[in-house]
């Protein structure tokens, strides 16, 4: 008889599965959820935004904290770890970290916060703070603008409206636009925007308000018909903006008077001319144009290259360039091309001086009517080609979109007196993000050092004189031909905002608009 092989004995083993969610709240922070939750005042001098607090996971650990406020899109805090920062209090662990600078705006924001723990247990969304933010100025919308197309029409037909809500202020704000439209107009209710809503009764469309900041642009468009049967007559079209910050309803009446008082409402009017006996195909409708820079976004030589897009019929064209006072940063016209042929390759020979300059283009076609200038026929160009002389106080200023991601440098030369060297961030209108603003003396550098670039947008650099000076300018990578700088802390006051964060269009100084036809003056009869 075979024997039977002995059995091994039993072995248990014991798996933990995590099915409870994490558990964020607080007790005895700034919020349910936060231990802190306010904002302070950095480095640089600007407000800036901090949300710190304290997950609860004992098994498998945690994996991160979820923030979303005023009900708009989800993110997430920037750091996970461990930390006591607290003086006095270090049995206060902190376990996220949330900063944000020129990307939180003023207004009361309600904070809801969400755990997650490394098991993927989530937790219940909950509010975990409500942070104060109070406006520093006001925003500038005065640039903004209602236009049609055409200006001209016959009882059916259809006109298209474009509304540019345009922010030249330092300050950002919400901005709710509406447009009321006169009786013998009505919306063609499916070339409106998502979320748009129209009033019947009072005939005004309604868009969702929008976050602008300083040296933002927001731009609509819809289409209404002119009701048949309409007689001769002119048609006003009005369009109302308004800024505001969020939940300011929510807080106590003195503090709500802080928003009030910086709330900004502007208006602007389009018109348009009804004739039942207008001839069928009478052009009366302003052509389009479209200008791109045939050159980088800095040039080394005053001839630019323009590439013009415009409507089949366009005949002549008009090129104008602003540029920037150096003292008070009001756009001036630096020089007009007059009316010339249309061409689509035209070289312009940019004015003196260094920095940044905007070029603007109308074009009229065969029937007479001129385009609207707007942001498709606006470019800038910086001027950084040699050295720049200026007084004590002024600045030049140079601006260009960057990618996030890339890396920038700015090389300062001194050549005489003792110039200084402002970063500011895309969003930003107040204090710089970086400087280097050391007593220098003649053949010296300063640079920022070669900085990540961290979010997409426009920044702005200038150079600012603390006395009568002159420089040359280095906005690349590679040899600076100076003594390098080493840097002190800084003594110098930084300035409260940038020369401008506009554009022509947006500060309203587009100076008069060309006129086609040259007047004709009769001679004088006298008896």
């Amino acid at each position: 008889m075979r024997s039977l092989a002995p059995f091994s004995e039993p072995v248990s083993t014991t798996f933990k599965i995590d099915l409870t969610a994490p558990d964020s709240h607080v007790v005895g922070g700034q919020g349910p959820g936060a231990w802190i939750a306010r904002v302070i005042t950095n480095t640089v001098g600007n407000q800036e935004l901090v949300l710190a607090g304290a997950i609860a996971d004992d098994l498998s650990g945690r994996s991160g904290m979820d923030l979303n406020y005023n009900g708009t899109d989800w993110t997430s805090a920037h750091h996970i770890g461990a930390w006591h920062p607290l003086p006095g209090q270090p049995e206060i662990e902190f376990n996220w970290v949330y900063t944000a600078t020129n990307q939180f705006g003023a207004g009361y924001h309600i904070f809801t916060g969400q755990s997650q723990d490394q098991a993927g247990n989530l937790e219940q969304p909950y509010e975990i703070a409500r942070v104060l933010k109070l406006p520093l100025g006001s925003p500038e919308l005065a640039g903004s603008s209602v236009t049609a197309l055409p200006t001209s029409v016959r009882p059916g037909d259809t006109v298209n409206f474009v509304l540019v809500a345009r922010n030249a202020g330092w300050q950002d704000a919400l901005v709710a636009i509406s447009d009321t439209l006169p009786a013998g107009l009505t919306p063609v209710l499916d070339t409106l925007d998502p979320g748009v809503s129209y009033d019947p009764a009072s005939r005004t469309l309604t868009w969702p308000a929008t976050l602008l900041w300083p040296g933002q642009v927001e731009r609509h468009s819809f289409d209404a018909q002119v009701d048949a049967g309409v007689p001769a007559t002119t048609l006003s079209n009005l369009a109302t903006f308004h800024a505001f910050w969020p939940n300011t309803d929510l807080l106590d009446p003195d503090l709500r008077q802080e928003f009030t008082d910086r709330e900004q409402t502007v208006t602007a009017e389009t018109t348009v001319v009804v004739d039942p006996n207008q001839p069928a195909g009478a052009d009366f409708t302003s052509p389009w144009v479209k200008v791109a820079l045939g050159e980088k976004q800095a040039v080394a030589d005053p001839q630019v290259r323009l590439g013009i897009a415009a409507a089949p019929d366009a005949q002549r064209m008009y090129v104008r360039e602003w540029t920037p006072d150096p003292a008070s940063g009001a756009w001036t016209v630096a020089q007009n091309s007059g009316w010339i042929d249309f061409t689509s390759a035209y070289t312009w020979t940019l004015s003196a001086g260094q920095g940044v300059k905007y070029l603007g283009l109308w074009v009229a076609d065969s029937a007479g009517n001129v385009s609207t200038l707007d942001e498709h026929a606006l470019v800038f160009v910086n001027r950084l080609d040699g050295p720049q002389s200026l007084a004590d106080g002024e600045r030049v200023q140079y601006r260009g979109y960057i990618e996030r991601g890339s890396w920038v440098l700015a090389i300062l030369k001194t050549i005489s007196g003792d110039p200084d060297l402002y970063v500011w961030q895309p969003r930003n209108g107040y204090r710089p993000d970086s400087f280097s603003n050391d007593t220098v003396a003649p053949g010296q550098v300063e640079d920022i050092g070669t900085r990540f670039v961290q979010q997409s947008g426009r920044y702005l650099v200038e150079i600012q004189a603390a006395g009568a000076s002159d420089y040359e300018l280095q906005a690349t990578g590679g040899t600076s031909g100076g003594t390098a700088m080493t840097h002190a802390p800084a003594t110098k006051e930084l300035p409260a905002h940038p020369l401008t964060i506009s554009d022509p269009l947006s500060a309203n100084q587009l100076g008069a608009a060309p006129s086609l036809v040259s007047k004709t003056y009769l001679p004088l009869m006298l008896r």
